[in-house]
C-alpha cells in the first residue's frame, strides 16, 4: 500500500510540474514520458473504481457565506458505494457524516441512504 501511495504521489508531482512549465512538455521525450504517467494514473483509477467499495475520510471544510469567511469544520465522513449483484441492489449507496468540531457542531450526524 505503501509503493501505491509512492507511485500516486510521484504521477501527480509529475502531472503538475507539466502543467507548472508548459514548455518542457513540448519536448518529446518528456511527452511520451508523460503519456506513461498518464496511462498509469488511468490504470489506478480504474483499480480503485473496482476495488474500493467504501472509505472513510476526515473532512475539513470551510465556507464564505456573504463574503464572510467562516470558522473551518471538522467531519468525519463514511461513504459506502452501492453494490450489485446479479442484477439486484445488495448494498445501497450511503453517507455517514459526523461534526468533530467546532463545539456547537459537535456531535451532530447526518445519514443518508
Amino acid at each position: 500500500m505503501y509503493r501505491n501511495a509512492l507511485v500516486t504521489t510521484a504521477i501527480l508531482t509529475t502531472l503538475f510540474s507539466f502543467h507548472a512549465n508548459p514548455t518542457v512538455a513540448a519536448d518529446p521525450s518528456v511527452a511520451a514520458h508523460l503519456t506513461t504517467v498518464i496511462q498509469e494514473a488511468q490504470r489506478r483509477h480504474q483499480l480503485f473504481a473496482h476495488q474500493v467499495t467504501d472509505y472513510t475520510c476526515t473532512l475539513v471544510k470551510r465556507e464564505r457565506i456573504h463574503g464572510q469567511l467562516l470558522n473551518y469544520e471538522h467531519l468525519e465522513v463514511k461513504l459506502r458505494h452501492r453494490q450489485v449483484e446479479n442484477g439486484q441492489v445488495v448494498v445501497p449507496f450511503s453517507v455517514y457524516v459526523k461534526f468533530l468540531a467546532p463545539a456547537e457542531l459537535q456531535g451532530r450526524e447526518v445519514i443518508y441512504v
